[in-house]
């Protein structure tokens, strides 16, 4: 009769090395994004409403959505986050439409570029009378500000800078953790391409300099090269 113990004793050794190898890998990488983010869009400037207010079936204006992980996914991304929602002329307006630009420009890499608004007081749906700006006027605010912006290819979403914890407590969420979005911090771009950070970029407040925007367009033509527009019709 065939013994199957050589068999077996040799699998077992291969199992035993290929849990020690797993156990030996980190879960994941430094760079790695760490997970999505969701959060209210208010804008999606790659759609337009028909006359009738008909929608794209991909337009999740209204909704809370993950865009990183759900709509753009392993495509290349400019992720900026800001604690206030400017106004016309401000220095991140310049800073939302270069990122725009730069959409425009790698439009053929397919480049996503994603503005948050990290402004609400509390929970989405939950109000706090003691805030004197409601979550209804803090949407509006900056739905009427994406919509003048004038951007083609950018989406813009609102979510909470703080929540009420199960003792009544104003915490940071979860989310802006994991993306070590820290209060101080009043602007953050992250520049990602297939779930990995290629570079950061933060400012302690909104004025955030025409040099930065030379280092963020600078950075992607390096990486990507010049790339040509497309000519084809829109």
């Amino acid at each position: 009769m065939l013994s199957l113990r050589p068999m077996t004793g040799g699998l077992l050794l291969l199992m035993v090395c290929f849990v020690s190898a797993q156990e030996k890998t980190p879960a994941t990488k430094p760079n790695d994004l760490p997970s999505g983010f969701s959060a209210l869009v208010v804008y999606d400037s790659r759609y337009k409403v028909g006359p009738k207010n008909e929608r794209d079936i991909h337009d999740r204006t209204g909704k809370i959505h993950d865009l990183i992980s759900t709509t753009f996914g392993l495509r290349p991304m400019i992720l900026t986050f800001v604690r206030s929602i400017p106004k016309a002329g401000d220095e991140v307006d310049a800073l939302i439409k270069k990122q725009d630009e730069l959409a425009e420009t790698f439009k053929l890499r397919r480049q996503a570029s994603v503005v948050y608004f990290l402004t609400l007081p509390d929970r989405y749906g939950k109000y706090d009378e003691k805030n004197p700006k409601g979550q209804d006027d803090l949407i509006k605010e900056a739905t009427d500000y994406a919509k003048s912006v004038g951007t083609k290819h950018t989406v813009f979403s609102i979510t909470e800078a703080k929540i009420t914890d199960e003792t009544d407590k104003s915490v940071e969420p979860e989310q802006l953790k994991k993306y070590q979005l820290k209060e101080e911090e009043k602007v953050v771009i992250l520049v990602v391409d297939q779930f990995q950070i290629l570079k950061r970029m933060s400012f302690p407040d909104e004025k955030v300099p025409a040099t930065a925007l030379e280092e963020l367009a600078d950075f992607l033509n390096k990486r990507y090269g010049v790339v040509k527009k497309d000519k084809e019709k829109e």
